[in-house]
């Protein structure tokens, strides 16, 4: 962790009570890697942890937006967002929007929840959606799908930190998102001269895994 920002409380040390952030990390910066990932398939990446929503969940758009300021001031580039709502906000995709015109590439959890509706800020244009697949490759049942769905990637990890509960074995389309970010950072690192769209094709699927 090269920078952190507690984004809610600023001014207070980072923290997490809950675990899912924590676990995120660890997933974005390569210290864990999800179940069927080959070896070699990513690597260990700085990250620049920000806690943008309180114990409830509950944020703002003005505290996404101070998340992403202090993300791109410290040097991040590739933007993990392991969260979702299907309700959509003119002002995030701007935000996004802003941050993607900035060169950061944004990645998305696209929900845990097949309803095949949209969710945001997976489906903004500027977003890469991703949905969880088995360690087999084979689609996760709760894994959201649709137009917006970008690309799978694999959605279980043996975690050594807890999210509400003890560490252990935790699954969802928020531990694809982060591996895939991680994908994307360990690429670009390796590729400095690549074009965007040819990090995002080095690491997207062409089809979604048959459900």
């Amino acid at each position: 962790m090269i920078a952190s920002f507690d984004a809610v409380m600023p001014g207070q040390p980072i923290s997490d009570n809950i675990g899912h952030g924590t676990q995120m990390a660890l997933i974005a910066s390569g210290l864990v890697k999800p179940m069927g990932v080959e070896t070699g398939d990513g690597g260990q990446i700085p990250v620049v942890a920000i806690r943008a929503m309180d114990d409830n969940g509950y944020t703002s758009d003005f505290t996404i937006l101070k998340s992403i300021d202090f993300a791109i001031a410290n040097g991040a580039r590739v933007m993990s967002l392991s969260w979702g709502s299907e309700q959509r906000s003119d002002f995030l995709e701007i935000i996004l929007n802003y941050a993607a015109s900035k060169g950061m590439i944004i990645v998305a959890s696209a929900g845990n929840e097949p309803t095949g509706k949209p969710v945001y800020p997976a489906a903004y244009p500027s977003v890469i959606g991703v949905g969880a697949e088995y360690p087999n490759g084979k689609a996760w049942e709760q894994s959201n799908y649709g137009s917006f769905v970008a690309l799978y990637a694999p959605g279980f990890a043996l975690l050594p930190v807890g999210h509400k509960g003890a560490p252990g074995m935790y699954g969802g389309t928020s531990i694809s998102a982060a591996y895939t970010a991680n994908r994307i950072a360990d690429y670009w690192s390796k590729h400095p001269e690549s074009s965007m769209q040819q990090i995002k094709d080095a690491v997207k699927r062409t089809k979604p895994p048959a459900r």
